[in-house]
């Protein structure tokens, strides 16, 4: 644990900082007229910049649009490769198995989406319960 004098105190680096709020409103139950309140003044709040603009409708987004598409920071390297041979310039496709059936449940999984007010959770978890990821046992709940 390292302290460091800050203002004429000992600071202990290690612990998070204490909210300078009392309370922390989204974790109120609903029916508490504190959370009702702070839900209303979220509402006050002014949209994001960006809010309802395309990059068809808005200048700054088609700016930021196009200059994620001229990024590609590994176009020579690529290129030098595949003119040596070092990386194939197409791969084959991939033969459908139940290993690669396995291998996609693994890598992308199942799950779902939850919208919130002012944000979404995604959940991704995998149906398969063993400990190899080429045994084709699963249980279904």
């Amino acid at each position: 644990m390292t302290h460091f004098p800050v203002s004429s105190r000992w600071y202990n680096w290690d612990m998070p900082k204490p909210s300078p709020f009392k309370v922390r409103p989204n974790l109120l139950p609903k029916s508490d007229p504190r959370y009702k309140k702070w839900r209303e003044s979220l509402k006050k709040r002014p949209p994001p910049w960006d809010a309802g603009h395309t990059k068809e409708t808005h200048p700054g987004l088609k700016k930021i649009s196009e200059a994620r598409k001229r990024i590609d920071n590994f176009a020579k390297w690529r290129q030098h490769a595949r003119e040596n041979g070092l990386i194939p310039a197409s791969y084959p496709p991939f033969e459908k198995t139940k290993d690669l059936a396995t291998l996609i449940d693994l890598t992308l999984g199942d799950g779902h989406i939850n919208k919130f007010p002012r944000t979404e959770k995604l959940f991704i978890y995998s149906r398969i319960l063993t400990t190899s990821p080429f045994q084709t046992e699963t249980r279904n709940y």
